[in-house]
C-alpha cells in the first residue's frame, strides 16, 4: 500500500464549526445523553439534571429551555401529570453534533494503537455511506483510501450512537492494530510522539 502525506488532504482537522451554544444551553441538551455516550428521547427535568451538574440549587434559566422550544429542538408533553421534554428531529440532529464534538475533543493520552474502520457499503446505501464518511471526517479520522480510515484514540462507541446500524452492520469492520507500516507519517499528521 502507497502512502501519500498530503497535508492539504488531511481530514483530521476538526472541520465541523463550533456549536455556538452557551454553557446552560449545552448542559441542558446535555440530560439527553446518558453516560455512555447514547442519545435519549425524554428526559423527565433536565432542570434536576443541570443542578445536580453545577452543583447548586440555582435552576437553569426558563429562557434557555423556551428557547430550545422555539427553535424547534425539543417539544414537551404531560404524562402522568409530569412534563417530559422531548427531542424534535432537529434536536436529534443537534445531540449528535454534540457527540461529535465530544469525540472529536476525546483525545486521551495515545495507547500506541491504530484504529482502522473499513467498509463496504453497497451503492443503494449509499446515504448510510456518505453519512459515515461524514462523521468520520468530523471526528477527526484519517482517510486512507475511499473506504479504509484511520484513527489513533477509541472512537467506536461514539460512531455506534451516531449510526446505531453500524453495529450490527456486515459492511463495517473495525481493526485494532499495535503497528501499521506507515506508522511514522499518521504520527507526524496526528501530532503524536
Amino acid at each position: 500500500m502507497s502512502f501519500c502525506y498530503d497535508r492539504s488532504k488531511m481530514t483530521n482537522t476538526n472541520h465541523m464549526k463550533s456549536l455556538n451554544l452557551n454553557k446552560k444551553t449545552k448542559k441542558l441538551l446535555e440530560a439527553f445523553i446518558d453516560g455512555n455516550n447514547k442519545i435519549i428521547t425524554y428526559a423527565i427535568n433536565p432542570y434536576d439534571y443541570i443542578k445536580s451538574l453545577v452543583g447548586g440549587t440555582k435552576p437553569i434559566p426558563y429562557y434557555t429551555l423556551a428557547n430550545l422550544k422555539r427553535r424547534g429542538y425539543l417539544k414537551n408533553t404531560e404524562i402522568d401529570k409530569k412534563i417530559l421534554y422531548k427531542l424534535t428531529p432537529k434536536g436529534y440532529e443537534l445531540i449528535k453534533k454534540i457527540i461529535i464534538e465530544r469525540a472529536a475533543k476525546n483525545k486521551k493520552e495515545w495507547d500506541g494503537k491504530w484504529r482502522i474502520l473499513i467498509f463496504d457499503i453497497p451503492e443503494n446505501k449509499r446515504v448510510f455511506r456518505d453519512n459515515l464518511r461524514k462523521i468520520l471526517k468530523e471526528i477527526g479520522f484519517y482517510r486512507l483510501q475511499k473506504s479504509v480510515w484511520i484513527y489513533p484514540y477509541d472512537a467506536i462507541e461514539y460512531i455506534y450512537t451516531l449510526i446505531p446500524s453500524a453495529k450490527e452492520s456486515k459492511w463495517f469492520n473495525y481493526i485494532i492494530a499495535d503497528h501499521v507500516s506507515f506508522e511514522t507519517n499518521l504520527k507526524k499528521i496526528f501530532g503524536l510522539k
